[in-house]
């Protein structure tokens, strides 16, 4: 019976030190790398749409400051403002 336990305990154990690792590794990388903001995405696509202008010869573009724009996909932005920040009344 002792024999039956042990295996019962080992076979729990495993996964518990895996789950540990892996919250440790996760811990570990936050700390090191540190949170990068919301602001991340937004800076990337806008150093990456003053590059593609220049490289393929357009003219500047006027870079966007709003947050809230910036979240709004450029195919929806010819929409009214309500349907994302709701209604204007």
């Amino acid at each position: 019976m002792a024999l039956i336990d042990v295996y019962k305990k080992s076979s729990i154990l495993g996964p518990i030190i895996v789950i540990a690792l892996s919250i440790v590794a996760v811990v570990t990388l936050y700390v090191i790398i540190g949170h990068i903001g919301p602001t991340f995405s937004s800076d990337v696509v806008t150093r990456q749409r003053g590059k593609l202008r220049q490289h393929y010869r357009l003219p500047p573009e006027p870079v966007i400051a709003n947050l809230k724009t910036l979240q709004i996909p450029p195919s929806e932005s010819s929409l009214p403002p309500s349907v994302y920040y709701g209604s204007s009344k």
